[in-house]
């Protein structure tokens, strides 16, 4: 029986344009992580965050500017944590077969 490795190439692709729903090409684990876990431990950190702020009475710049960067870290942070992890799933995988080959 031959086993073809994964691409490299297609797993950075689907990433890139399916998010973490292109990990589960590469790893079935991290694309479950990441497309449920890391979307509700982000989202319980705006939820407090969210509840912080009806404390005060008056927005200003620097809520603001809190608020967009808890916005938007975290979903750059997504994305490069699913291409890492991504990579290496590969990697690992394309390695495990290559050894396997061997012996």
């Amino acid at each position: 029986i031959i086993v073809q490795g994964k691409s490299l190439e297609v797993t950075v692709l689907l990433i890139i344009f399916l998010g973490s729903f292109g990990l589960f090409y590469a790893t079935v684990r991290g694309g479950l992580f990441m497309t449920i876990g890391y979307p509700l431990i982000t989202f319980f950190i705006w939820k407090e965050y969210y509840a912080s702020l009806q404390n005060t009475h008056f927005v200003d710049a620097a809520t603001l500017t809190t608020m967009g960067f808890m916005i938007y870290t975290p979903l750059i942070l997504w994305y490069v944590i699913s291409l890492s992890w991504g990579i290496v799933a590969v990697n690992k995988y394309n390695s495990d077969l290559l050894n396997e080959k061997k012996t």
